[in-house]
Protein backbone atom coordinates (compact mmCIF):
# COMPACT_ATOMS: atom_id res chain seq x y z
CA UNK A 1 0.00 0.00 0.00
CA UNK A 2 1.35 3.18 -1.07
CA UNK A 3 0.36 6.40 1.00
CA UNK A 4 0.63 10.03 -0.27
CA UNK A 5 0.22 12.98 0.94
CA UNK A 6 -1.21 16.37 -1.21
CA UNK A 7 0.51 19.80 -1.47
CA UNK A 8 -3.10 21.02 -0.13
CA UNK A 9 -3.02 18.89 3.00
CA UNK A 10 0.26 19.50 3.97
CA UNK A 11 -0.55 23.57 4.10
CA UNK A 12 -4.23 23.91 4.22
CA UNK A 13 -4.13 27.39 4.51
CA UNK A 14 -2.19 30.46 3.82
CA UNK A 15 -1.67 31.77 7.18
CA UNK A 16 -1.09 27.56 8.67
CA UNK A 17 2.12 26.65 9.27
CA UNK A 18 3.66 23.98 7.17
CA UNK A 19 2.72 20.39 8.78
CA UNK A 20 5.70 17.86 8.56
CA UNK A 21 4.98 15.35 5.17
CA UNK A 22 5.95 12.31 7.84
CA UNK A 23 2.95 13.36 9.95
CA UNK A 24 0.51 13.66 7.52
CA UNK A 25 1.53 9.95 6.47
CA UNK A 26 1.44 8.67 9.80
CA UNK A 27 -2.17 10.62 10.16
CA UNK A 28 -2.94 8.36 6.89
CA UNK A 29 -1.78 4.75 7.91
CA UNK A 30 -4.10 5.48 11.51
CA UNK A 31 -6.70 6.30 9.20
CA UNK A 32 -6.27 3.59 6.96
CA UNK A 33 -5.84 0.72 9.77
CA UNK A 34 -9.12 2.19 11.38
CA UNK A 35 -11.25 2.05 9.50
CA UNK A 36 -9.38 -0.52 6.64
CA UNK A 37 -9.69 1.86 3.78
CA UNK A 38 -7.65 -0.16 1.82
CA UNK A 39 -10.36 -2.67 1.17
CA UNK A 40 -13.14 -0.10 0.04
CA UNK A 41 -13.34 0.90 -3.30
CA UNK A 42 -11.96 3.28 -5.31
CA UNK A 43 -13.38 6.25 -4.29
CA UNK A 44 -13.27 9.12 -2.28
CA UNK A 45 -13.57 9.32 1.48
CA UNK A 46 -14.22 11.63 4.29
CA UNK A 47 -13.46 11.31 8.40
CA UNK A 48 -14.39 13.82 9.92
CA UNK A 49 -15.31 14.31 13.77
CA UNK A 50 -16.88 17.97 14.78
CA UNK A 51 -14.24 20.56 13.53
CA UNK A 52 -11.45 17.82 12.50
CA UNK A 53 -11.65 16.58 9.01
CA UNK A 54 -9.83 14.81 6.16
CA UNK A 55 -10.41 13.54 2.62
CA UNK A 56 -8.69 10.82 1.50
CA UNK A 57 -8.74 9.16 -2.62
CA UNK A 58 -8.21 5.45 -2.98
CA UNK A 59 -6.88 4.27 -6.18
CA UNK A 60 -5.96 0.94 -6.29
CA UNK A 61 -3.21 0.22 -3.95
CA UNK A 62 -2.53 4.23 -3.29
CA UNK A 63 -3.90 6.29 -0.60
CA UNK A 64 -3.82 10.12 -1.26
CA UNK A 65 -4.46 12.61 1.13
CA UNK A 66 -6.33 15.23 -0.13
CA UNK A 67 -6.70 17.28 1.91
CA UNK A 68 -6.91 17.66 6.23
CA UNK A 69 -8.08 20.23 8.82
CA UNK A 70 -8.47 20.73 12.51
CA UNK A 71 -5.91 18.15 13.40
CA UNK A 72 -3.06 19.63 15.90
CA UNK A 73 0.44 18.46 15.66
CA UNK A 74 -0.20 16.59 19.33
CA UNK A 75 -3.43 15.52 18.22
CA UNK A 76 -2.65 12.64 15.95
CA UNK A 77 -3.83 9.81 18.41
CA UNK A 78 -7.51 8.98 16.52
CA UNK A 79 -10.16 7.04 18.33
CA UNK A 80 -12.25 5.37 15.72
CA UNK A 81 -15.54 5.28 17.75
CA UNK A 82 -15.38 9.36 17.93
CA UNK A 83 -14.36 9.77 14.40
CA UNK A 84 -16.57 9.12 11.14
CA UNK A 85 -15.81 7.38 8.04
CA UNK A 86 -18.59 8.24 5.64
CA UNK A 87 -18.23 8.24 1.12
CA UNK A 88 -17.28 12.11 -0.24
CA UNK A 89 -20.23 13.64 -2.03
CA UNK A 90 -20.49 11.63 -5.44
CA UNK A 91 -20.08 13.05 -8.74
CA UNK A 92 -24.41 13.44 -9.36
CA UNK A 93 -24.50 15.52 -6.17
CA UNK A 94 -21.76 18.19 -6.64
CA UNK A 95 -24.00 18.14 -10.41
CA UNK A 96 -27.17 18.76 -8.39
CA UNK A 97 -25.45 21.92 -6.11
CA UNK A 98 -24.04 22.94 -9.37
CA UNK A 99 -27.00 22.94 -11.16
CA UNK A 100 -28.94 24.71 -8.60
CA UNK A 101 -26.12 27.80 -8.12
CA UNK A 102 -26.75 28.21 -12.04
CA UNK A 103 -30.51 29.77 -10.73
CA UNK A 104 -28.95 31.82 -7.94
CA UNK A 105 -30.29 35.32 -8.59
CA UNK A 106 -29.41 36.97 -5.02
CA UNK A 107 -28.26 35.93 -2.19
CA UNK A 108 -30.46 36.91 1.53
CA UNK A 109 -28.04 38.11 4.91
CA UNK A 110 -29.05 38.89 8.25
CA UNK A 111 -27.19 40.57 10.96
CA UNK A 112 -25.24 38.61 13.23
CA UNK A 113 -25.35 39.97 17.19
CA UNK A 114 -22.01 41.50 16.68
CA UNK A 115 -23.17 43.45 13.98
CA UNK A 116 -21.72 41.46 11.14
CA UNK A 117 -23.21 40.58 8.27
CA UNK A 118 -23.78 36.80 6.96
CA UNK A 119 -25.40 34.98 4.29
CA UNK A 120 -28.30 33.02 4.96
CA UNK A 121 -30.30 32.40 2.32
CA UNK A 122 -30.57 32.46 -1.39
CA UNK A 123 -33.35 33.23 -4.04
CA UNK A 124 -33.41 31.15 -6.95
CA UNK A 125 -34.91 31.36 -10.62
CA UNK A 126 -36.82 28.32 -11.23
CA UNK A 127 -36.71 29.07 -15.10
CA UNK A 128 -32.34 28.94 -14.92
CA UNK A 129 -32.95 24.98 -13.46
CA UNK A 130 -33.62 22.16 -15.53
CA UNK A 131 -35.65 19.25 -14.77
CA UNK A 132 -37.20 20.94 -11.96
CA UNK A 133 -40.40 19.47 -10.42
CA UNK A 134 -41.84 22.93 -9.19
CA UNK A 135 -41.79 24.06 -12.79
CA UNK A 136 -45.48 25.74 -11.95
CA UNK A 137 -43.82 28.62 -10.08
CA UNK A 138 -41.16 31.07 -11.23
CA UNK A 139 -39.01 31.46 -8.44
CA UNK A 140 -37.87 29.62 -4.72
CA UNK A 141 -36.97 31.19 -1.64
CA UNK A 142 -34.33 28.75 0.10
CA UNK A 143 -32.98 29.52 4.21
CA UNK A 144 -30.44 28.13 5.96
CA UNK A 145 -32.28 24.94 8.08
CA UNK A 146 -30.13 26.67 11.02
CA UNK A 147 -32.11 29.71 11.10
CA UNK A 148 -35.29 27.64 12.66
CA UNK A 149 -33.78 26.70 15.14
CA UNK A 150 -32.28 30.37 15.93
CA UNK A 151 -35.22 32.00 15.25
CA UNK A 152 -39.03 32.04 15.07
CA UNK A 153 -39.92 31.97 11.45
CA UNK A 154 -43.09 33.79 10.05
CA UNK A 155 -45.41 31.13 9.46
CA UNK A 156 -46.17 29.35 6.01
CA UNK A 157 -42.17 29.82 5.33
CA UNK A 158 -40.25 26.68 4.81
CA UNK A 159 -36.65 25.93 4.31
CA UNK A 160 -37.63 26.15 0.55
CA UNK A 161 -40.53 28.13 0.23
CA UNK A 162 -41.88 28.60 -3.71
CA UNK A 163 -43.49 32.44 -5.08
CA UNK A 164 -44.69 33.17 -8.31
CA UNK A 165 -44.41 37.07 -7.75
CA UNK A 166 -40.97 38.42 -6.53
CA UNK A 167 -42.96 41.13 -4.86
CA UNK A 168 -44.01 38.11 -2.35
CA UNK A 169 -40.70 37.58 -1.29
CA UNK A 170 -40.35 41.14 -0.26
CA UNK A 171 -42.81 40.57 2.28
CA UNK A 172 -39.53 38.53 4.16
CA UNK A 173 -36.64 40.49 2.70
CA UNK A 174 -36.20 44.20 2.16
CA UNK A 175 -33.64 46.17 0.04
CA UNK A 176 -30.26 47.86 1.70
CA UNK A 177 -28.15 49.08 -0.79
CA UNK A 178 -28.84 46.72 -3.23
CA UNK A 179 -28.69 43.76 -1.16
CA UNK A 180 -31.39 41.63 0.07
CA UNK A 181 -31.34 41.33 3.79
CA UNK A 182 -33.82 39.68 5.96
CA UNK A 183 -36.89 41.26 7.80
CA UNK A 184 -36.18 41.13 11.78
CA UNK A 185 -36.39 37.99 13.21
CA UNK A 186 -37.34 37.19 17.13
CA UNK A 187 -34.88 34.84 18.29
CA UNK A 188 -36.21 31.66 19.97
CA UNK A 189 -35.27 30.59 23.67
CA UNK A 190 -32.62 28.43 24.51
CA UNK A 191 -34.03 24.39 23.93
CA UNK A 192 -37.46 26.43 23.04
CA UNK A 193 -37.41 24.96 19.79
CA UNK A 194 -39.88 22.31 19.10
CA UNK A 195 -39.62 19.58 16.18
CA UNK A 196 -43.15 19.12 13.70
CA UNK A 197 -45.31 16.46 14.67
CA UNK A 198 -46.71 14.30 12.69
CA UNK A 199 -49.29 11.69 13.61
CA UNK A 200 -50.52 8.85 11.37
CA UNK A 201 -53.64 9.02 10.00
CA UNK A 202 -56.43 7.45 11.73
Amino acid sequence: MKYIVTKHAQKRREHHTLIPKEILINLLKNLDTQFEVYKKEDMNYKFFHKSKCAIIKKQKDTLVLITQRGFDKNDWVIDSSKLVCKPARDKEKKEKRINDNKGEISKIYRTNFVGRKVACGRIIDLSQIENDTKLCFKYKLQLDSRLFYKFIIPAGIKHETYFNNFEEIITIVHKVDNELIINNLERRQKNSYQPRLFHAKE
